[in-house]
C-alpha cells in the first residue's frame, strides 16, 4: 500500500474523538465522515472498494471486539427490529435487508470479516436513513440506534486508524 497521509490521517483520527463532544445523532454523522475519510486514503478508484479494503486490513481479533460489542445486541434487539425501521416507509420490508441481518447473526462468529462487511452495510443503512429523516415513533428507539452505531463507528474507525498508521 502507498504511504498514506500522515496529515489526512491525523484529521480522521480528530474527527472521530470530537464524537465525544456530540449528542449521539450528530457523531453519528461526524463518525460515519471520519469512516469515509480513512476509506479515502485507500489508493482504489471505488468508494465500495475502499471501504471493503479498510474492513479487510482490520485484524481478526479487532474484528471479534468489535462484533462482541454490547452495541451490537442492543442494535439487533431494537423494537421494533431494525429491518423493520430501516425499510421504506413506502414498501414493506426489504427481503435483502432481512436476509442481511440474518446472514449477519450467522457469520458473526464463524466468519467475522464476512459480518463486519454486513455490518458497516447495515450502519451505512442507518446513516442514509439518518440523512433522509430516519425517525421512529418512538424517539428512545433513535437514541439507542444511534448511541450504538457510534460506537461501533468509533471502534470500527479506531482500528482502521491504527492499521493505517502501522502501514
Amino acid at each position: 500500500m502507498k504511504e498514506i497521509s500522515k496529515e489526512s490521517l491525523n484529521a480522521a483520527i480528530r474527527d472521530l474523538n470530537n464524537t465525544f463532544y456530540l449528542a449521539p445523532y450528530d457523531g453519528f454523522q461526524v463518525a460515519w465522515g471520519a469512516i469515509l475519510k480513512l476509506a479515502g486514503l485507500i489508493p482504489q478508484n471505488k468508494e465500495l472498494d475502499r471501504m471493503v479494503t479498510l474492513l479487510k486490513i482490520i485484524p481478526e481479533e479487532k474484528v471479534r471486539d468489535i462484533l462482541s460489542d454490547s452495541a451490537v445486541d442492543e442494535l439487533l434487539n431494537v423494537r421494533p427490529r431494525l429491518e423493520t425501521l430501516l425499510a421504506n416507509q413506502h414498501k414493506s420490508i426489504n427481503d435483502a435487508t432481512s436476509h442481511e441481518m440474518t446472514e449477519f447473526i450467522r457469520l458473526r462468529t464463524i466468519d467475522p470479516g464476512a459480518a463486519l462487511v454486513i455490518l458497516t452495510g447495515i450502519l451505512k443503512r442507518i446513516r442514509d436513513h439518518r440523512v433522509h429523516g430516519f425517525e421512529t415513533k418512538e424517539g428512545s428507539q433513535d437514541e439507542v440506534i444511534f448511541r450504538a452505531s457510534l460506537r461501533l463507528l468509533y471502534k470500527l474507525g479506531g482500528f482502521a486508524a491504527e492499521c493505517l498508521g502501522a502501514g
